[in-house]
């Protein structure tokens, strides 16, 4: 899985998918030449490729706007900033896979809130410093949300889970997985 940002630069431009996960020599640099080059791009999985970080996010949001689903679990480092940018940018993205993204907190989820409606599918699994006040929020804005991934996350319970109940009726999949506390009342809400 050794993919250079210098074969990036040559994709064509009629790209709309791409995965990469695992490719670890693919760098801000390599996405940022896909993202020129394919302005039309609308799903990119970055999977555990160690050299992503919020540069790839920026660019992605400032040149890919058709983008509906990213995967950058388990990359670099990706932080409030390059969500934040992404959710600004990229007003289609449905899918969104965050896992093992300790700096991503609240201040992604209300971003992503604000500027992602069509949310769809959150993978938060290991973000720990999310809490339930962000998911609460996100799940006010984004009612088309069918699976949340808030595994390990410790400061998400009871109080997100009645939130999500109350304002996502179509949610079908909900990962709680050592989160934070869930009471009986919660769970029949859902």
């Amino acid at each position: 899985h050794q993919v250079s940002g210098w074969a990036l630069a040559t994709v064509t431009p009629r790209l709309r998918e791409l995965t990469l996960s695992g490719a670890t020599l693919v760098t801000d640099a390599g996405v940022g030449a896909v993202a020129r080059a394919c302005t039309g791009l609308r799903q990119i999985a970055l999977r555990q490729c160690r050299s992503i970080s919020d540069a790839a996010l920026a660019t992605l949001a400032a040149h890919c706007a058709s983008l509906t689903a990213l995967d950058v679990a388990r990359c670099g480092v990706v932080t409030d900033r390059g969500v934040s940018k992404l959710a600004a940018g990229c007003s289609q993205l449905a899918s969104l896979q965050l896992e093992g993204h300790a700096d991503v907190t609240d201040a992604s989820l209300h971003a992503l809130a604000a500027g992602c409606p069509k949310l769809s599918l959150l993978n938060l699994w290991v973000c720990s410093n999310v809490t339930d006040a962000g998911v609460a929020a996100l799940a006010q804005a984004c009612p088309n949300l069918t699976s949340l991934d808030v595994r390990l996350c410790s400061k998400v319970g009871a109080v997100a889970v009645s939130a999500l109940a109350a304002h996502c009726p179509s949610l079908t999949a909900l990962y709680t997985e050592r989160a934070g506390p869930v009471d009986d009342e919660a769970v029949v809400r859902l």
